[in-house]
């Protein structure tokens, strides 16, 4: 039995995730709350990133990495692949993270001939076939939906995306510890604070064999230095804006594609009420709702 059929047939009362089919369903029944859940399975204020190789063509061109996040429909994803349960991230730090946290970056707006424009310039021009080059994703076997989505999408500007599926453990080596990938996939969680959640994924100390760190291998030494600016500071006026900076640098430069600030649901039968949830930012209580008085 899953654990959504559980929660319906009242033998579990709460459920940490609900799957997105099953949304609709759930939210019809009168025993049911389904909620808002802003942590994931790593913590709070997750992101799910494309990670391209830096170290190799074609993603070693800013041209290729601008066209390939024009090429990217994010509020199709959002809406089709990941059922609302999250909104198109606009840069490398959650909007849920909101003290550090700006939208005024670039932006790329899903736009084929912007996309084709930069392929072209690049030197990635269409064969007589259409295609300009192929590249191959390496994701985990959950995600398939989401590759077959964007092989979609990018096959629209003449980029092949072969798909590597593999399971969740043998992608995070390919991806991490091999360094042997085109594109992965990874779903980046912020946490409480930029120092802790973000910063991994840009400085350039941590770029390395081990999950999770800079799988890109980006390098910037101004990130880099504007990272510890950051940290040095306890005071957020004082350090917003090192991070407000971060966004517009790694936004203009595009080491990673962000795909969605992850708003996960998660659902609870409504006899309880007042959840105090662990999520890394923040605790929600937990407790039976009051019962009816006796008729």
């Amino acid at each position: 039995m899953t654990a959504v059929a559980a929660l319906e047939k009242g033998d579990v009362d709460y459920i940490g995730s609900v799957p997105g089919p099953d949304v609709a369903r759930l939210r019809k029944s009168a025993d049911i709350a389904v909620v808002p859940s802003t942590g994931g399975s790593g913590g709070s204020a997750c992101q799910d990133v494309l990670i391209p190789n830096l170290t190799r063509p074609p993603f070693n061109d800013l041209r290729v990495r601008r066209a390939f996040a024009h090429a990217i429909d994010r509020r199709f994803i959002a809406e089709r692949v990941y059922f609302g349960q999250g909104q198109p991230a606009t840069g490398p730090i959650s909007h849920l993270l909101a003290w550090a946290y700006t939208p005024d970056v670039r932006q790329y707006p899903h736009d084929m001939a912007v996309a084709g424009g930069f392929l072209d310039a690049a030197g990635y021009r269409p064969q007589a076939n259409g295609e300009r080059f192929a590249i191959t994703f390496t994701h985990a076997s959950n995600h398939q939906r989401l590759a077959q989505v964007l092989r979609e999408q990018l096959k629209a500007v003449g980029i092949r995306l072969d798909l590597q599926t593999l399971d969740f453990n043998a992608q995070v080596e390919q991806i991490f510890v091999k360094k042997a990938f085109d594109l992965g996939l990874a779903s980046y969680c912020n946490g409480a604070d930029p120092d802790i959640g973000v910063r991994r994924v840009y400085v350039s100390s941590n770029i390395g064999p081990f999950p999770f760190s800079n799988g890109a291998s980006y390098r910037s030494a101004r990130i880099d230095a504007l990272f510890d600016q950051g940290a040095a500071v306890a005071d957020r006026a004082q350090r917003t804006p090192h991070y407000v900076e971060i966004q517009r640098l790694l936004a203009e430069e595009v080491p990673y594609f962000w795909l969605i600030d992850s708003e996960g649901l998660r659902a609870h039968r409504t006899a309880f009420s007042g959840f105090r949830l662990w999520t890394g930012a923040f605790v929600e209580e937990v407790r039976p709702a009051a019962a009816s008085p006796p008729r």
